[in-house]
């Protein structure tokens, strides 16, 4: 919480630690991925894995630009999809 807060101080994009906009990173079901190190040919790949996953229905997954990062909410059901590629 304490991280959130001061990230919210010195990002402006940044969520908020408390309220009803509060970050869904404090949950531990969100995290960003970084593209800074990234290749292009490593974003395209990244893309084309969370936009798959997510339109299967086992995470939310959207783009940022203004910070170079992938956002990912993974959902419970997630695990059915762990499960199933390890058969």
């Amino acid at each position: 919480m304490e991280s959130q807060i001061a990230l919210a101080r010195r990002n402006g994009n940044a969520a908020k630690a408390f309220g009803r906009l509060r970050s869904s990173h404090l949950t531990g079901a969100t995290l960003d991925i970084s593209k800074h190190s990234m290749t292009a040919a490593e974003q395209r790949w990244m893309r084309n894995v969370l936009f798959s996953l997510r339109r299967a229905g086992y995470l939310y997954a959207i783009e940022e630009f203004q910070q170079p990062t992938f956002h990912v909410m993974i959902f419970r059901n997630y695990l059915d999809y762990v499960a199933s590629m390890a058969r």
